[in-house]
């Protein structure tokens, strides 16, 4: 049998399913740091192609604010183990609730696998049903084009680049995301 989209469609659903959102635990945190500690994971979580000072101060800032606002953060289980994590803000605006997300995946050899789509439509589900934000912005780096795909597969749309800082910034509206959402249930 060739793979085709109904093929696609069951493996997305099996990996949906193996996918969990679970809040930090103290074992997670050292994770995290750890995975912050990686120069590569770091490049592409900041979006720079070098490690400045001013990276390295934003890094300490980043480690400190697991331990003081852990609940912005929610721990990527995959298969039974913490392989990444989501961090996020919801900030009220003239236009509803806006969400601001970043996505780590920590275990390098788990890159390109889809866990992290996976976890984020799952976040984005939450945050859009049940935390009632109206959008979710997002940035990454113009080099981070595994990134930029699975925020694409997502519906995420760029809504302005920054050449100095060599950064995309994406927007999800919840409009777009439940009609995404409802073609895939068709």
């Amino acid at each position: 049998m060739g793979k085709g989209p109904m093929k696609d469609s069951r493996l997305k659903n099996e990996l949906t399913k193996e996918v969990e959102l679970k809040l930090m635990s103290l074992s997670d945190i050292m994770k995290f740091k750890k995975w912050l500690d990686d120069e590569e994971i770091l490049k592409l979580a900041f979006g720079s192609e070098e490690i400045t000072e001013g990276i390295k101060l934003l890094v300490r800032s980043f480690k400190r604010t697991f331990l003081t606002s852990y609940f912005r953060f929610r721990t990527i289980r995959y298969q039974g183990r913490s392989v990444g994590f989501i961090n996020f803000s919801v900030i009220p605006s003239t236009q509803g609730k806006i969400a601001k997300i970043g996505i780590v995946i920590g275990e390098k050899e788990l890159w390109g696998k889809g866990i992290g789509t996976a976890a984020l439509r799952k976040f984005l589900r939450h945050l859009f049903l049940k935390e009632g934000v109206s959008a979710v912005h997002l940035d990454t780096a113009y080099f981070n084009i595994r990134a930029q795909k699975a925020f694409k597969k997502l519906g995420f749309k760029p809504f302005a680049y920054d050449d100095k800082r060599k950064k995309i910034y994406m927007e999800l509206t919840k409009e777009m995301f439940l009609e995404r959402e409802a073609k895939k249930e068709l």
